[in-house]
């Protein structure tokens, strides 16, 4: 793998009024913005004026995949759909599209996750006090972790975070909380839709998410 500092930037937004802030806020706060890339799972509507991307399309950083909501298969899906936008980034950065940053977001993760290759655990999954389990909201990693452990597009959303973290276990990751506030989540987002919202056939979707994780385990 490349070591040219670049850092690929997972976001799957669901018709979502914080993805604009999120980027903006992630991009200012960066110490070199000019590393990050960006792979998007846009699943938008027209209605929603606020959730336009026009200001990023020609820059060159953005990888975006344009979903129409109604075509939308759930977060698994979105998330693996803007994997295949990977191109050998250096790092990766899987976020959810509402948060914020501390300043320097971005020299803080690479420098949590340089020491903990230093000390011998070398692909390390964020920082740290070691953990047991992955949260698909916040996770800084490798780069190759994009590839060797994809979100399985087969699955809804209930179990996907289980599924992850067994499989970064048995392709040699270990797994670490930071040490420190690196980002804010909003973790409610009430009064906003979400994708289950707009598709009635969830439940089962579901339902075949859970059969796919007791095969798993």
């Amino acid at each position: 793998m490349e070591k040219n500092g670049k850092i690929f930037i997972q976001i799957a937004s669901y018709r979502d009024p914080e993805l604009l802030n999120t980027i903006k806020d992630c991009i200012e706060k960066s110490d070199n913005p000019q590393n990050l890339v960006f792979g998007l799972c846009w699943q938008h509507s027209k209605d929603d004026k606020w959730d336009n991307l026009d200001e990023y399309l020609d820059d060159p950083r953005f990888k975006i995949v344009d979903v129409d909501f109604k075509e939308s298969k759930g977060a698994c899906w979105a998330r693996n759909s803007l994997q295949q936008q990977y191109d050998g980034e250096q790092y990766t950065f899987q976020l959810d599209s509402h948060h914020r940053f501390i300043e320097g977001w971005d020299t803080e993760l690479i420098n949590m996750l340089e020491g903990l290759i230093e000390k011998g655990h070398k692909k390390p999954l964020t920082e740290p006090v070691p953990a047991r389990f992955y949260s698909a909201h916040f996770a800084f990693s490798l780069g190759s972790f994009v590839e060797e452990v994809p979100h399985d597009p087969e699955y809804y959303f209930h179990g996907e975070e289980i599924s992850i973290a067994v499989r970064a276990y048995t392709h040699g990751y270990d797994l670490f909380h930071p040490h420190k506030i690196i980002a804010w989540h909003e973790y409610t987002r009430k009064g906003r839709t979400k994708q289950w919202d707009d598709d009635k056939t969830w439940g089962n979707k579901n339902s075949n998410s859970h059969l796919r994780n007791r095969k798993l385990f």
